[in-house]
């Protein structure tokens, strides 16, 4: 492929494509339908649920689980039955952990449940992090095929979003940036959309299918709109078929999130998010640090904590950045939020049109971060075949291919430092014609934020992040003391204060403290790793008998606590004990009633305290034991 020629030709392409007929965009509904009996519920990350599935393999989408994973899961749902007084008529386990918080299930009420009721009634549960709704999330744009075309690589002419930001047609600058910088499978991008034609000549090359996942079990795209974003990011580049995707050959990962009725729900996104994570994690995916996601939902999508969750988790402790689409105008109003893209989290993409101008359909409002061409966009659709397409969904993945290249460039920059590379060297959107109020910084320039990021972060050093399995702490967890907690940290092929400094923030009180690894010498970049301070832990010190009943008194421990938990069984091991919770930190007994009469119960204490929503435990005391009368 002879670049020079590409950009004169890109005049005529735009003037063929001038004739086409005119793209309606999708008739999305203006409020999806969020209500269903689907509950998400995130138990805390020290419950004994979640402690049951460390090691275990959660795969949602397989349709055996392992003999351990079906036993928690049918215990949970049991628990969530009592609980709530519903009949579940289902119960999954989506994944191990979720952020700071433990593992997460969806479980799904029968038909009549007040879905509200139950999940302030699971709230309650101190082993709860917290339940939520399972929200729908829709695909931003139908895909209308407009035509059939026997293409090579010089159709690139067609894709005038990678020219320069200059009259006539308005692009990234991307062919300019390649002059520098290309791709070429050194980094990927998961595309969490409909799935892709595994088998699509101008994309096959460039597919990760090893990493691949689909909610369903079936990764082939049957909408056509996984397709298309797939090919905007990364079809084959100088190959000699059909088009290139803005990055050049970036690797991408399909993840097919997408039900038979066009739809996701947050399980299924959290399935994706938990699986990228677990890839990354087992060292099976390298060099990921792109997410787009082309989905929006216009309800109230912005109390989806967990979805939330799996997207902050991935961008602060893994340096992935999740680009999405930014609506297509299409929810009660045009500065509506959508979401997740306006999550503060996620890079949230707006519409320009050939001609630089904001496209007349899409929303805005101070979310929005970055534009990027969204009209006449050509690329690949299934049946080994291309599209012209329109839509925000569209303009996303411009923008993923793009931010791709930025970490070729150099491995090791941060989330937001590719962020503010992108954002730094926007062109000024042009004005008099849709002009709109919105927190876009600007139109994407690929060439010059390649330059930003040589300038002020340098060039290809490699990244400490590339020691992330090989990275331990000396400890996990502390008992609060009043000092300061700063475990060691051990790299395996790395040396401290040579090859990495650590810093650590919020490790003096109880809560989630952080140690910050980051990169010297000739590495950059940072891995995060959290660690716990629990509350200091109490002791029994009388227990009284009463008529099927026993009155516990203990020590009081005011410091960093909130209150008390009592713990109690006739077993000794402490099998089917219950809880009882105290709260208030200056209480110091309780009378435990309705018991058995002359029964031998052991007994234990705890403290917690609750920081942020989340409550922190002590050690439980050692154990004493009282008779019933």
């Amino acid at each position: 492929m002879k670049t020079k020629k590409l950009i004169t030709w890109i005049t005529a392409f735009a003037m063929a494509v001038a004739m086409m007929p005119p793209i309606s965009h999708a008739q999305e509904s203006a409020d999806p339908d969020t209500q269903s009996n689907d509950i998400i519920v995130v138990y805390e990350s020290d419950a004994a649920v979640t402690k049951a599935l460390e090691g275990e393999d959660i795969e949602p989408a397989r349709e055996a689980v392992s003999e351990p994973v079906q036993e928690i899961t049918d215990e949970c749902t049991a628990s969530v039955a009592e609980q709530t007084g519903s009949e579940v008529t289902e119960g999954t386990i989506i994944a191990g952990s979720l952020g700071n918080d433990g593992a997460v299930m969806q479980v799904t009420l029968e038909e009549d449940a007040d879905v509200a009721e139950a999940i302030d009634t699971l709230n309650e549960d101190p082993d709860i992090a917290y339940a939520q709704e399972n929200y729908t999330y829709e695909l931003m744009d139908d895909v209308p095929r407009l035509q059939s075309a026997s293409l090579n690589d010089e159709y690139v002419l067609g894709q005038y979003y990678l020219g320069a930001w200059k009259a006539p047609y308005y692009g990234a600058n991307v062919l300019n940036a390649w002059e520098e910088t290309r791709t070429n499978g050194t980094v990927s991008v998961a595309v969490i959309d409909s799935g892709v034609q595994k088998n699509h000549p101008d994309l096959a090359a460039n597919l990760d299918l090893a990493n691949s996942y689909s909610v369903s079990g079936d990764i082939n795209d049957t909408v056509g709109h996984g397709t298309c974003v797939a090919g905007i990011i990364a079809a084959a580049a100088n190959n000699g078929v059909g088009v290139a995707g803005t990055s050049y050959n970036a690797k991408i990962v399909p993840i097919n999130v997408i039900g038979d009725n066009g739809m996701a729900k947050s399980t299924s996104l959290i399935a994706a998010f938990s699986h990228i994570k677990k890839q990354i994690d087992n060292n099976k995916l390298k060099n990921l640090h792109v997410i787009n996601i082309s989905l929006g939902s216009y309800s109230e999508a912005w109390k989806d904590s967990a979805v939330r969750s799996a997207i902050r988790e991935l961008r602060d402790s893994y340096e992935v950045l999740t680009v999405c689409a930014g609506g297509n105008g299409k929810g009660p109003s045009m500065t509506s939020p959508i979401y997740p893209g306006d999550f503060d989290e996620c890079f949230c993409v707006t519409a320009l049109d050939p001609h630089g101008y904001n496209m007349p359909w899409y929303d805005y409002n101070e979310y929005k971060d970055i534009s990027a061409p969204g009209d006449e966009i050509l690329s690949t659709w299934i049946g080994s075949d291309y599209a012209v397409v329109q839509g925000t969904s569209f303009s996303a993945p411009i923008v993923s291919g793009i931010m791709a290249l930025l970490w070729v460039e150099n491995p090791n920059i941060t989330v937001d430092e590719a962020v503010a590379a992108a954002e730094a060297t926007a062109n000024p959107v042009n004005t008099g014609k849709n002009d709109r109020t919105t927190g876009s910084k600007g139109a994407i320039d690929a060439a010059k934020a390649l330059q930003y990021v040589r300038d002020n972060y340098g060039s290809a050093k490699p990244s400490i992040s590339n020691f992330r399995a090989k990275t331990t702490l000396s400890a996990k967890s502390y008992t609060y003391n009043g000092k300061a907690k700063k475990p060691s940290v051990k790299i395996s092929g790395a040396t401290i204060n040579e090859d990495f400094k650590v810093s650590y923030k919020n490790n003096v009180k109880v809560g989630t403290a952080t140690a910050t690894i980051t990169g010297m010498g000739v590495y950059r970049g940072v891995i995060k790793k959290t660690f716990t301070i629990n509350p200091k832990g109490t002791k029994i010190k009388s227990l009284k008998k009463y008529k099927k009943a026993f009155k516990v008194t203990w020590k009081k421990q005011k410091t960093q606590v909130t209150g008390y938990q009592i713990r109690y069984s006739l077993n000794s091991s402490m099998k089917n004990a219950k809880i009882k919770t105290v709260k208030g930190a200056t209480k110091t007994s309780k009378k435990i009633k309705k018991l058995k009469k002359k029964k031998k119960y052991y007994v234990q204490v705890r403290t917690y305290r609750t920081v942020s929503g989340k409550k922190y435990y002590s050690s439980w005391s050692a154990k004493k034991t009282i008779k019933t009368k």
